[in-house]
């Protein structure tokens, strides 16, 4: 007596229920890829020195407008930071000469666009 064969069975379309599960799961990836990226982006904020962004889409005008104000002085104050520490790394030939004093005119420049936005923040 022989051992009966196995059927061989063309391959069948997905159910309704197989499609919604695939859906799901895709969009469960999805939502899991999206949060990733948010946490990249604020672990690279945080490694910067800069603050998490707030949701400004989402506070009434005035609010949002000094959560802006707020952002961009902390920005104009890591930018002055940077290229402070860019200019003290450089050699003092280099200082006096003129890209050291084309430098020093930008830090000033940004000195007093900090010292602006300080005032029209605590206005």
């Amino acid at each position: 007596m022989s051992t009966p064969r196995k059927k061989e069975t063309t391959p069948q379309a997905p159910t309704n229920a197989q499609r919604q599960n695939a859906k799901r799961q895709a969009a469960l990836r999805q939502a899991a890829w999206r949060k990733r990226q948010a946490e990249a982006l604020e672990a690279a904020l945080a490694a910067k020195g800069l603050p998490a962004s707030p949701p400004i889409s989402t506070l009434p005008g005035t609010a949002r407008w000094k959560a802006q104000q707020v952002l961009v002085l902390t920005t104009l104050e890591a930018m002055r930071a940077e290229m402070q520490s860019y200019f003290d790394d450089r050699t003092e030939r280099w200082q006096d000469g003129e890209r050291g004093e084309a430098m020093t005119e930008r830090l000033e420049q940004l000195d007093d666009l900090i010292t602006a936005t300080t005032e029209l923040l605590f206005d």
